[in-house]
């Protein structure tokens, strides 16, 4: 299901490298209100797809997805990933165009570098601590609105802690094997090419003249 994320992000990176040399001419093409239109539509579908299923919950999350018909059902985890992908393709384009914006810089400011490392690590993590706080549960998970916001909230503090934790002493160290060891690559060659000589260096060698 999200492969074709991935994929979004993949066209999305040749797009940028591509557009690279007329940059200026497309950004002279998306003007300010175009740009206002796509960037508000981007961020009215990525809420969307977040607050969607917030009627859903207040039944209980055992049976919460047979209030919607198959149909919707099918829509929901069909659509919305591609939908949030190209949500976000949509918006990293504009910002790529535009870097001075003020938008732009605030989600490019100092104090988002820390998160930013360890969101994609988040991002594959959290699924597991959601089984881990539901199924653990001793009784049905019934939502309030109180309880929905202390849950998720202590869900994205625990898993930010925990990928950090992972990210210090895993992914960190790893880097710098990495780093120290394709520092020495350029010296190891399993295939070391021969020299080769140009005519004029191949007419002046003395075996030859001999």
């Amino acid at each position: 299901m999200r492969m074709g994320v991935y994929a979004i992000g993949v066209l999305l990176g040749v797009l940028i490298v591509e557009s690279e040399k007329n940059k200026q001419k497309i950004k002279d093409f998306f003007k300010t209100w175009m740009r206002f239109i796509l960037l508000s539509l981007s961020v009215g579908t990525i809420l969307t797809i977040i607050f969607s299923t917030y009627p859903l919950y207040h039944s209980g999350i055992v049976d919460c997805w047979t209030k919607w018909s198959s149909f919707q059902n099918s829509l929901y985890w069909g659509a919305t990933r591609p939908a949030w992908g190209i949500s976000l393709a949509i918006m990293t384009y504009l910002f790529w165009l535009d870097r001075s914006s003020l938008l732009c810089r605030f989600q490019s400011a100092y104090v988002w570098a820390v998160p930013s490392r360890l969101v994609y690590c988040v991002y594959l993590f959290h699924p597991e601590f959601i089984f881990l706080l539901v199924f653990s549960a001793a009784t049905p998970y019934i939502y309030t609105d109180l309880e929905f916001t202390i849950d998720w909230t202590g869900l994205i503090l625990t898993s930010f802690f925990l990928c950090g934790l992972l990210f210090l002493f895993g992914e960190k160290p790893l880097c710098n094997v990495e780093t120290v060891i394709m520092s020495y690559l350029p010296s190891f060659k399993l295939f070391k090419e021969k020299p080769t000589l140009s005519r004029k260096d191949h007419e002046k060698s003395p075996l030859i003249n001999q």
